[in-house]
């Protein structure tokens, strides 16, 4: 007898926020300590040159960074809110329509108050964007 031990992509629900409706569908897996996302890139994500949006990366990093903050923190404490309070982005080449897109999400500090991020976009084996965020959350029984 054998055992499937590759990690499990779920597609996140599109109705969680309007913004993950625009990245739908988005899966996820969490594989060697980080949190893998993956999409392709449609239409309604690119500029006039035809290359993903500067906005639409800034926006994927920041959704999946968020997402992988909120299980982190939120698997042993209900969150009450969260949000970005720091997001750093280089984008370094560029993504077309029809690319199939990765994020590895690492979390890289976790205190009462805030989660430490890092993340890379990568197409096939070439890392097209990196980036870092600050997220500020709060509990739901935290006073105050």
């Amino acid at each position: 007898m054998s055992f499937n031990t590759e990690p499990v992509w779920e597609t996140l629900d599109p109705t969680a926020s309007p913004v993950m409706a625009l990245f739908s569908p988005m899966r996820h897996r969490h594989d060697q300590g980080s949190d893998w996302y993956t999409f392709q890139v449609k239409a309604l994500h690119l500029n006039a040159a035809g290359h993903l949006h500067g906005g639409f990366f800034c926006t994927v990093l920041d959704l999946a960074m968020g997402h992988a903050a909120w299980h982190s923190v939120g698997h042993t404490e209900p969150i009450e809110r969260m949000a970005t309070v720091a997001l750093n982005v280089c984008m370094m080449r560029a993504a077309h329509l029809q690319d199939e897109l990765t994020l590895q999400v690492d979390i890289l500090r976790t205190t009462r108050e805030l989660v430490f991020l890092s993340a890379r976009v990568h197409c096939a084996t070439l890392l097209l964007a990196q980036g870092q965020a600050t997220l500020h959350y709060r509990l739901k029984h935290q006073p105050g």
